[in-house]
């Protein structure tokens, strides 16, 4: 008898509406999904990750030395591979990895031209590319940190360096 009761208390089914049944079916698959995309954190350490490997690819070109500039353009196309693989992304992280796109899409142009002005000889070619380049550098920074507001508003309001730095500059 007890179990009887048990089964009938724990496992009866309760009569569902076509309607609820297509909610509850919606609801299921809506978690299935959302359980398969990356974290928001997870997309934020991963644009972080890109922005800093940037930086550190673009930082020895600020030597000159020719090896060093075009290291940084290749970096530059790379950075653009890694943030259309990046996916579907929260909405607002979304504006972010587009503003970046066209920052290291127009940061690899100017980087090129720049390395064509010096094998040309072209003074006034490679101070319009540094020109170029230091306007996207502070896009960039401006970015970066829409990127921290977006991603570690905690550190953002305190100030504190609770999030990892991205890059904040790429001029050559």
């Amino acid at each position: 008898m007890a179990d009887s009761i048990f089964s009938t208390v724990f496992f009866r089914r309760l009569p569902l509406s076509p309607l609820a049944q297509k909610l509850l079916a919606m609801v299921g698959i809506g978690t299935f999904l959302a359980s398969c995309a990356p974290s928001r954190a997870i997309q934020c350490q991963r644009l972080s990750e890109i922005a800093r490997t940037v930086q550190e690819t673009a930082q020895p070109a600020v030597s000159g030395r020719t090896q060093a500039i075009a290291r940084a353009a290749t970096g530059f196309t790379t950075a653009i591979d890694q943030l259309n693989q990046l996916g579907d992304l929260d909405e607002d992280l979304t504006v972010v990895q587009v503003a970046l796109r066209n920052i290291y899409g127009n940061s690899g142009e100017a980087t090129n031209e720049f390395l064509t002005a010096l094998e040309a000889r072209d003074r006034a070619q490679a101070e319009t590319a540094v020109k170029r380049l230091e306007a996207l550098a502070t896009q960039e920074k401006d970015v970066l940190e829409q990127l921290n507001r977006r991603c570690y508003p905690e550190a953002a309001d305190t100030g504190a360096g609770a999030s990892p730095e991205p890059a904040t500059t790429n001029s050559p």
